[in-house]
């Protein structure tokens, strides 16, 4: 459960064109040749899955995902996903999707009471880490990491999964125990960002089941539900047909999948399954206004939203869409970015961009942290950069430069395809078993975003920049600390802020940039004066001319990254107490101040396109700067 000014930003839909011309390049399906060197992309051909991943269902309901990745090498990343969460609970079942989610781990027909936890310990496991689970409105997803190099380690940790799906044994004493444990959870969870969350959903959600269903539930029912609530949970909605495994690791994919179908296509399916719906979450013509405050609340924040239709991801015109989306709002984040940079800016922080929300309803947020009392204007300054860019649009410029960076960023995960986790893998399968949208790969990504970056438009950004802010299905979120010396806005005066920037004054965004070297006169090249080699890691040490000493290992951790590090002893122990803080925060000046005739906006323009960075600070006993490029950014790093 996050805070709304965490929503997660993501890509999403934008009506398109039903065919478009691209120049001619490598694409996966959905394409057709034309005369003059062109290829048509058929926007409704659907996307498919990467063919690395073997997938299927059983008689029974239960799909499996199965991909083989080495790394890390001799480990398996395993799911059991439970499309179910607490937005199926009764209204006598409060908190009970997240308390059978702890059960599981207190005993099933063949790991009694905690003897689960116990044996992934002995194996070398780590509770939390390698072992865990959670419950949210929508599913609840168990986790395993497990070695593989041994067959009855892999066996086991099935086993494990199976017993979780159908095996839980709910006994009695162990439920009256975890009924304390999970009571505690709620008390000892109930931060003040939760407190405030829990009185905001509601509002967000407008009085929807969501608002009523938050996955731990409430202290009095779990309390005093019956046992048997919890039972009758996990019978009706733990069944082969809502529940994946997902299985990522070293191991044979055929051994793997028969691993799978021995214990899980026997599952069987009740003989009158209860319907699964989704819920819905009613839209609204008025603005709501929540304005909460606690007295331990870390901060200050104003967040704009507004709740939009979910969209899916499931043919080419659906991908290309949310590249649009990604676009208007990459860019329009980087002129909140350029706000903050401003020595009178209007908040400390600011974002927004589009995201899911709950399953059935996404949003679009504009979230600021807030200097002082300033509520409102950090709210019109918010709302003020969203309608420059709906009346003026954005610039080819911008546009130029969201597309070199996303393009350059694929082709950086590309070269690092074979290094990627089994974690990442396993995590996006989930996504996959619950929403149905493919998870295509990355030379699909790669191929796609080469044909389709380029054929997207300034005139499809700003049509979304005109379109995003509306004003029906509107919130006003609000939160501080209720201290002395906060002045909490009222309901009228947030309202107020959508009037002032329908009629304020405001400017076409100017784009400086600057075609200046990062470095007009290169420094003299200094030499090696010695070199050995330490015999026992293969690391080559050179002296140089200056007197400062490199150490060099070349590694294969990563296809295409290069990282510097270096160290001088010193620090902060050097200066005298009041130069103290200007030494422990000079790094961040550094960072933020840019660099020779560029500050840090126009700094960040130069480097589009560019895997190039470098970051300094000072420790209390040493100075130090360190880098990382690609490989063929190194000559940027070093400048």
């Amino acid at each position: 459960m996050m805070r709304p000014t965490t929503l997660a930003i993501a890509a999403a839909a934008l009506l398109v064109p039903f065919a478009l011309l691209v120049p001619s390049a490598t694409l996966a399906q959905g394409s057709t040749a034309t005369p003059g060197g062109s290829e048509v992309v058929d926007l409704a051909a659907p996307l498919t899955l990467d063919p690395a991943v073997r997938t299927g269902r059983f008689p029974n309901g239960l799909q499996y995902f199965v991909r083989r990745n080495t790394k890390p090498e001799n480990r398996a990343e395993l799911r059991l996903v439970v499309n179910a969460g607490s937005i199926l609970e009764n209204d006598d079942q409060l908190g009970i999707a997240h308390f059978v989610e702890h059960m599981a781990f207190n005993g099933t027909r063949r790991f009694p009471k905690a003897e689960i936890v116990n044996y992934l310990e002995r194996i070398g496991m780590r509770f939390g880490a390698d072992v865990n689970a959670y419950t949210s409105f929508d599913e609840t997803v168990y986790m395993l990491q497990v070695p593989t190099d041994t067959a009855r380690l892999v066996t086991t940790a099935l086993d494990i999964l199976e017993d979780w799906a159908h095996g839980i044994t709910f006994d009695s004493a162990e439920l009256s125990k975890e009924r304390g444990v999970v009571v505690e959870e709620w008390r000892s969870g109930r931060d003040a960002g939760t407190r405030v969350s829990y009185r905001q959903f509601p509002v967000m959600l407008n009085q929807s089941k969501y608002a009523s269903r938050i996955p731990i539930g409430t202290k009095e029912n779990l309390e005093t539900f019956a046992d048997s609530l919890a039972v009758k949970f996990y019978r009706d909605w733990y069944r082969p047909d809502l529940m994946s495994v997902v299985a990522v690791g070293d191991f044979d994919p055929d051994s793997m999948i028969a691993l799978i179908e021995s214990r899980f296509s026997r599952i069987p399916m009740p003989a009158t399954p209860r319907l699964r719906t989704d819920a819905q979450v009613p839209d609204h013509a008025e603005t709501f206004v929540s304005i909460e405050t606690d007295p331990e609340y870390p901060g200050k924040d104003v967040t704009l939203l507004w709740l939009k239709p979910v969209t899916e991801q499931h043919t080419v015109g659906d991908l290309r869409r949310g590249l649009v989306y990604r676009f208007h709002d990459t860019m329009l984040n980087l002129r909140f970015s350029e706000l903050t940079r401003q020595p009178d800016a209007p908040f400390v922080y600011a974002g927004g961009g589009r995201g899911d929300f709950v399953r059935t309803k996404a949003g679009y947020q504009l979230a600021a942290g807030v200097k002082e009392n300033d509520f409102s204007r950090a709210a019109e300054a918010l709302l003020a950069e969203a309608e420059r860019a709906r009346r003026f649009g954005f610039t080819d410029t911008e546009l130029d430069r969201a597309r070199t960076n996303y393009l350059r960023s694929i082709e950086q995960l590309y070269a690092e395809r074979d290094k990627s986790a089994s974690s990442g893998y396993a995590s996006a399968y989930v996504q996959m078993a619950l929403s149905g949208e493919p998870v295509i790969g990355v030379t699909s990504m790669r191929d796609f975003g080469n044909a389709l970056t380029p054929t997207i438009t300034l005139d499809e950004v700003n049509a979304i920049a005109r379109a995003q802010l509306g004003d029906s299905n509107r919130v006003i979120l609000v939160a501080g600390p209720e201290q002395p010396g906060v002045r909490m806005p009222t309901r009228d005066e947030m309202l107020g802020v959508f009037a002032k920037a329908a009629t304020a004054t405001i400017a076409a965004y100017v784009d400086s940039t600057s075609d200046a070297p990062l470095i007009a006169t290169p420094p003299t090249p200094g030499r090696i004066v010695g070199e050995r080699t330490l015999p026992e890691t293969g690391i080559i040490e050179w002296t140089m001319s200056n007197g400062a000493r490199m150490l060099v290992k070349q590694t294969d951790f990563k296809e295409d990254e290069v990282l510097l590090g270096g160290h001088s002893p010193g620090g902060s122990s050097l200066v005298s107490d009041e130069d103290d803080l200007d030494a422990t925060f000079g790094g961040y000046a550094v960072s933020d101040g840019g660099l020779g005739s560029f500050n840090g906006t126009m700094l960040r323009k130069k480097l589009t396109g560019k895997r190039a960075s470098v970051s300094t600070a000072v420790t209390q006993w040493s100075e130090y700067v360190g880098g990382s490029a690609s490989r063929k950014d190194l000559e940027t790093m070093f400048q």
